[in-house]
């Protein structure tokens, strides 16, 4: 009987554990997920890997938006607005520790095509900063 019970017991902790490895996903694939939420503007779907402590910075250090709820309010205002119908792709991406640089580039907002660069900082699978570097910023080069 209580071999009986050990044995439920330990397929019972397999079973719980199961989804954490599933849904465990990799720094690219949540990056890839929020550029495809971008260009559908579904703003569920881009906040989904957010953290709720969020922090949206413009380099240096000003800090355009502090938590999930101001990142929400700005990216609904954003992809409601009609003039936003351009597109983001990827032109590259490295990863080191918590954090990824991704190279994007942004075509079709009623401007000229740019190369934007960003570092992302992850903590437990999740996006905890955004910091917009400037233009004129490369890796590599």
């Amino acid at each position: 009987m209580k071999s009986t019970i050990s044995k439920y017991f330990l397929v019972f902790l397999i079973i719980v554990s199961i989804p954490d490895l599933a849904f465990s996903q990799t720094k690219s694939e949540i990056l890839d997920y929020q550029i495809e939420a971008f260009n559908q503007r579904d703003i569920e779907k881009y906040l989904r890997h957010m953290h709720d402590s969020i922090r949206i910075v413009t380099f240096p250090n000003k800090v355009t938006q502090k938590n999930i709820e101001e990142v929400r309010f700005t990216y609904s205002t954003a992809f409601y607005a009609k003039s936003l119908s351009g597109q983001m792709k990827i032109v590259g991406r490295r990863e080191f520790g918590e954090y990824c640089i991704q190279e994007q580039w942004l075509e079709g907002f009623n401007s000229e095509p740019v190369m934007n660069y960003v570092l992302f900082k992850f903590k437990e699978d999740k996006i905890i900063e955004i910091v917009n570097l400037p233009k004129n910023w490369a890796y590599g080069r």
